[in-house]
């Protein structure tokens, strides 16, 4: 109770909690953050600076969760990317821009460190006019490699195939020295 100078009751001060509401947002609290710790990709949450003319000029990491510390072998959590790697490319701030600015989110894969390949989905965080904006990655390598093995494979059997199209005809043993001579120059690309 509010009491006047003579001790009288003048108002009383009611205060609601909503203990219930409070219990539901923890609890889903809760849940986000088993997945946000349990997940496999790494996830950042971060955040864009801009410069004076409002180009996208740092980021400033927010959170990772442990998967990206595992993936990238380092936690960014309260550091600039600028502090990181001083040498990184305006093309990443002007990703990051682009996206927190559009709100479209943008799905690439790079090559980022030690030949490590990633594949990057990311995405703006919060209201329209906020400059957060998520990370989700993966570690690509196992299959990049994979696909360069391929690739590399596909060539050696048309090498092959070329040659042996080109050899099989041929009876003179100096008529089957120049071809494949010739054929391999060309497949090495030497005179």
């Amino acid at each position: 109770p509010l009491l006047t100078g003579e001790g009288a009751v003048a108002r009383v001060l009611v205060t609601l909690t909503d203990a219930i509401g409070d219990a539901v947002r923890r609890e889903s609290e809760d849940r986000h953050r088993v997945l946000f710790d349990s997940i496999a990709e790494g996830y950042f949450l971060a955040e864009v600076m801009f410069d004076e003319q409002n180009r996208p000029n740092d980021v400033l990491y927010l959170d990772a969760n442990p998967a990206s510390v595992r993936l990238t072998g380092a936690d960014y959590r309260g550091r600039r990317l600028r502090e990181i790697n001083p040498e990184c490319e305006d093309e990443w701030y002007e990703i990051f821009g682009r996206v927190v600015r559009t709100g479209v989110a943008e799905r690439f894969e790079r090559c980022l460190a030690r030949g490590k390949w990633y594949e990057l989905h990311v995405s703006k965080v919060g209201p329209e006019n906020a400059r957060r904006f998520a990370i989700l990655l993966q570690d690509i390598t196992k299959r990049k490699r994979a696909e360069a093995t391929l690739r590399a494979s596909e060539a050696r059997q048309a090498f092959l195939l070329r040659l042996g199209d080109a050899l099989r005809p041929l009876n003179d043993p100096r008529a089957i020295k120049s071809g494949a001579g010739e054929i391999l120059a060309r497949h090495l690309g030497v005179a």
